[in-house]
């Protein structure tokens, strides 16, 4: 539950900003900075598996590309955000997907196919490394 308080500074109270709140665990949170992750994480990617699964199974092109524009967020956090080797499943899922987009535009359905598993190959590894990592 959360609940607004006062803290003190030196014998005063002060009243924190109106999007702050305190858990009663005792942190504070950002209300903007934790809605952030639930609209542009994995729920958005999900959303967007789905999407790509319908282009795929209906050959339209228009699902191909809201596809795409669904998983940039998730993607851009992966290559600007991450350090290292998490580097690359941003760009591998790009890659991928652009690839695709232009097999498919090319007439290419069946190489362009592989290009989108892929996708859901790394889509898939992200949530593993995610659902087993130490708490």
């Amino acid at each position: 539950m959360m609940v607004r308080r006062k803290r003190q500074v030196s014998g005063m109270l002060e009243r924190q900003p109106k999007n702050i709140y305190t858990f009663k665990g005792g942190g504070e949170m950002d209300l903007f900075s934790s809605l952030m992750p639930a609209i542009f994480g994995w729920p958005l990617v999900l959303v967007g598996a789905a999407v790509l699964l319908a282009g795929m199974i209906l050959k339209k092109i228009v699902y191909l590309i809201l596809s795409l524009v669904l998983m940039l967020p998730f993607s851009f956090y992966f290559l600007y955000g991450a350090e290292g080797i998490a580097r690359l499943y941003g760009g591998g899922i790009l890659l991928f997907l652009l690839a695709g987009l232009v097999l498919f535009k090319l007439g290419q359905k069946i190489l362009s196919t592989l290009f989108f598993l892929g996708v859901y190959g790394i889509l898939a590894y992200i949530a593993y490394l995610v659902l087993t990592q130490p708490k």
